[in-house]
């Protein structure tokens, strides 16, 4: 079995050595403008900070990506917006990649069926969605991974359908 070792970076804002898998990298584009990068796919030097506002505030506060980057560099206001949206949407298209593969299913009766067999490697529930319904199939499948980062309306439009509330 071929097992790949994860990149270890240091993030900016703590300076701890981290799993780049959880970090997000940054780099600089045009206009010497900080550019979020989820898929770590832009060319140019990365600039990483761990997966949280509060990391990626400290960063801005501390001017850490100009210190990184030995030059002055502009941060935007609405980073951690951008950096959200951004991350919403490689959510919605690795959702979307997944129903396309047939691997994706939807509604609650169908997602406790497969975790109750164990069948089920992440449940995906609507940020918005009713706790006793997401407790009740996290009581289920104590394996899964649990995401709750999707709006009702944004994993619905992830998936093409309407009112989507869990996933798996």
């Amino acid at each position: 079995m071929d097992e790949r070792k994860t990149p270890v970076r240091r993030c900016l804002a703590s300076g701890a050595a981290m799993s780049s898998d959880s970090l997000i990298r940054f780099v600089i584009g045009p206009g010497e403008e900080i550019v979020p990068d989820i898929e770590a796919s832009l060319p140019g030097r990365g600039l990483w900070v761990a997966a949280s506002t509060e990391a990626l505030d400290r960063a801005v506060q501390k001017s850490a990506f100009s210190k990184a980057a030995r030059r002055e560099v502009r941060t935007p206001v609405d980073l951690a917006a951008r950096v959200q949206s951004r991350l919403v949407a490689r959510c919605q298209s690795l959702l979307g990649l997944a129903r396309r593969a047939g691997v994706l299913t939807v509604g609650f009766e169908k997602v406790r069926a497969l975790a109750a067999v164990g069948k089920v490697a992440v449940i995906v529930h609507a940020a918005d969605a009713a706790t006793h319904g997401v407790a009740k199939l996290d009581g289920v499948s104590s394996t899964a991974e649990r995401v709750t980062v999707l709006t009702r309306e944004e994993l619905s439009l992830a998936v093409g359908r309407e009112n989507v509330v869990h996933a798996a």
